[in-house]
This record gives C-alpha cells, sequence and structure tokens, in this order.
C-alpha cells in the first residue's frame, strides 16, 4: 500500500469534506428549503381563497335582502305549488301531470306520492308516475311540463318499448319519472 504524499492527503481531505457536506446539504437542507417552498405556495393558495371567501361574505346582507325581495314579490308564486302542505302539494302536482299528459296525448297509468323533503327551507313534493305514449307524445309532455307553471323537475327518467319489434315510429312506449315541484316558502 502507498502512502500519500502531503499534498494529495491534504486533496482527497478536501474532497472528503464537499462530499460531507454536499450530502448534508442534500439530505437535510434541501428537503428543508422544498418544503418551505411548498408551505409558500399552499399560504398563498389559501390566502388567496380566503380574500374571494371575504369577497362573498361582504355581499352577504346584498344577497339576503335580495332574496327576502324574490320570496315576498306576489310574480312570482306561479313558479310554486299553490298549495301550503305537501300532502296536498302532492295532489296538485298529481293533477297537473294526468292533465298534462292527458293534453299530450298520452295515457297516464298511475302516480303515487312520495314523502316530502325539506331542503334549505324549502319543502318539495314529488310524485312518481308511469304512463304511456309514443315518442311524439313524450316530447310533448316534456315540452308542456318545461315550459309551463308552476316550475318542476322530471328525474329518475326510464323509457321501454312495449312491443318486440324495437322501436318503431309511433310505437308505444312504457315511461316512468319523478316529478318534483316546491312550495312557496312562508313570508317571514
Amino acid at each position: 500500500m502507498r502512502t500519500l504524499t502531503a499534498r494529495h492527503s491534504r486533496a482527497l481531505a478536501i474532497a472528503l469534506l464537499v462530499v460531507v457536506v454536499l450530502a448534508i446539504f442534500l439530505g437535510l437542507v434541501r428537503p428543508y428549503v422544498a418544503a418551505y417552498g411548498n408551505y409558500r405556495e399552499e399560504i398563498a393558495t389559501l390566502n388567496d381563497r380566503l380574500a374571494r371567501y371575504r369577497a362573498v361574505a361582504s355581499q352577504r346582507d346584498v344577497v339576503v335582502d335580495r332574496a327576502v325581495q324574490l320570496r315576498d314579490d306576489p310574480s312570482l308564486a306561479v313558479n310554486f305549488l299553490a298549495q301550503e302542505t305537501p300532502a296536498l302539494a302532492a295532489a296538485e302536482l298529481q293533477q297537473y301531470v294526468k292533465r298534462a299528459i292527458g293534453q299530450s296525448g298520452g295515457g297516464l297509468v298511475s302516480t303515487q306520492a312520495v314523502p316530502s323533503k325539506e331542503t334549505t327551507g324549502i319543502v318539495e313534493a314529488t310524485v312518481k308516475v308511469r304512463m304511456r305514449g309514443n315518442s311524439d307524445t313524450i316530447q310533448k309532455l316534456f315540452h308542456r311540463l318545461e315550459a309551463g307553471h308552476p316550475l318542476v323537475f322530471i328525474d329518475n327518467v326510464s323509457l321501454r318499448a312495449t312491443g318486440r319489434q324495437g322501436l318503431a315510429k309511433g310505437q308505444h312506449l312504457d315511461m316512468r319519472f319523478d316529478l318534483t315541484g316546491y312550495l312557496r316558502p312562508p313570508a317571514t
């Protein structure tokens, strides 16, 4: 084994020192610096979100006042079911859909009231509807319900051809759907 000269020994010691310092930097300091940068980005994102929330919150009084005006506006009453209780509203909705199906040329098979739900102070009345008609009937019914008053929402639509030939023009379809309307919120 050869012995190193003093010059080589110093160079090797300096190289080992650089390697150790570099390892410490890469192993300890660099992850902390990277985490610090990530935290700064997260803080900036959260500050931006907080500023948006504050802007929305500052408009609260204006929005509440407008909501009260809209709730008390008699011209908007046509958008709600006229009855004051969920059971009567469901009966009104059943009559409404029966009339709309008849005017569209379809045949009502059955309706069933679903227990009402209350979301954010607004009570909804829902009926399950089963009817028969062709594609033109269904198109007319959807248009009549969409364009009419009170405002109603159709959900869970299921169509099924009643014959074995496939869907031909004018063929009768069995249709099931949920129809939901809303009761007018009580004035405060």
